[in-house]
């Protein structure tokens, strides 16, 4: 076997490096760093955002309100009406 580009196709044998993140749900957590790179879950608490990304900042604002909402509909049993 030689060390050039013919023996690169070689070197990914460990499958899939980034499975399902139970947090959010994409297939962004690294299996041997143990880390979500969409999310930041196995790093920290907090949710990973960053200002220079507006879309993903406002798509967490939402989130959070509607499961603000729903847990307040769970504490009612989700009643309908007044």
């Amino acid at each position: 076997m030689s060390k050039g580009t013919a023996a690169k196709g070689l070197k990914r044998n460990k499958g899939r490096l980034h499975i399902r993140c139970r947090r959010c749900g994409k297939a962004a957590y690294h299996k041997i760093k143990s880390v979500c790179s969409s999310c930041g879950y196995g790093n920290s608490a907090k949710l990973r955002r960053y200002n220079w990304c507006k879309k993903t900042v406002s798509k967490i604002r939402i989130i959070a309100k509607i499961k603000q909402h729903m847990n307040k509909r769970k504490k009612s049993g989700f009643k309908l009406g007044k």
